[in-house]
């Protein structure tokens, strides 16, 4: 819960003693989950990871992701993310939406979300946060030095890989103990329309 109003700055809690709403503004505070992003970056058939160099899962590899910031958009996440991490500038129009997976016991909220780029490009690690970065095709990928939710998660380089090797995607959805994949016939270059 947030001790301080991000509207106006002042301690939380009103005269009516509910510690949701600020005494000053009358702004709501809610708490609910953090939302974070996963960025999959593809390009040649190969998947952009990073070796993480701060907690959590240091010295792992892992995609670029991290918390969606105030009046961001998950899409604009996701391309900062990636650029924070690899150097690599993927235009947020790019993302598209796969997967969620809501972590209740840690109140947060993934986002999963991937983009294919024309070519895998070499890339310099942004230290602090990556102190290597790879394109990994699905025969090299390193299974063995992977972050820790893709075990425990039990993904395969063949779940990884199936959106950019048959053209269309799988949404991934998962909460708690259950998890599904469901076919769509979006592809990963699915056009945007404009809103009027």
């Amino acid at each position: 819960m947030a001790k301080y109003c991000a509207n106006c700055g002042q301690v939380f809690g009103s005269p009516k003693g509910d510690s949701r709403l600020c005494g000053s503004c009358g702004a709501f505070a809610a708490e609910g989950p953090s939302l974070l992003v996963m960025a999959g970056v593809f390009a040649e058939e190969k998947l952009l990871l990073v070796r993480r160099g701060i907690e959590p899962y240091v010295g792992m590899w892992a995609p670029p992701g991290g918390f969606v910031e105030k009046n961001e958009s998950v899409e604009t996440a996701a391309a900062r993310e990636v650029a924070e991490e690899t150097g690599l500038s993927v235009a947020p129009e790019q993302f598209l939406i796969t997967g969620l997976i809501s972590l209740t016991r840690l109140n947060q909220v993934h986002i999963l979300m991937n983009a294919v780029i024309d070519r895998a490009r070499d890339l310099t690690p942004q230290l602090p946060e990556t102190t290597e970065i790879k394109w990994f095709s699905k025969q090299d990928f390193p299974k063995d030095d992977i972050w820790t939710p893709y075990h425990y998660r039990r993904l395969t380089p063949e779940m990884l890989f199936w959106p950019v090797e048959n053209g269309g995607y799988r949404f991934f959805q998962e909460t708690d103990s259950r998890r599904r994949a469901i076919l769509t016939e979006a592809s990963l270059h699915h056009p945007w329309h404009a809103i009027e």
